[in-house]
């Protein structure tokens, strides 16, 4: 239950969690939510990750 309370204190994590779960779920790019640069730039940067962790590259 701590990590969801850090997660609402920091929205940068939480958009870097839910872009990583989107990718792990075989959503595209396309699908970010944000406009805020920060906000899609961590949210990017988790979808990266988790199709890293899945594929072992990058889809640019």
């Amino acid at each position: 239950m701590a990590s969801s309370k850090r997660s609402r204190r920091d929205p940068l994590k939480k958009a870097f969690n839910q872009g990583f779960n989107a990718s792990i779920k075989g959503k595209g790019m396309g699908s970010c939510p944000y406009e805020h640069v920060d906000k899609r730039g961590a949210w990017m940067g988790g979808w990266r990750q988790a199709n890293d962790t899945q594929y072992g590259t990058y889809l640019k």
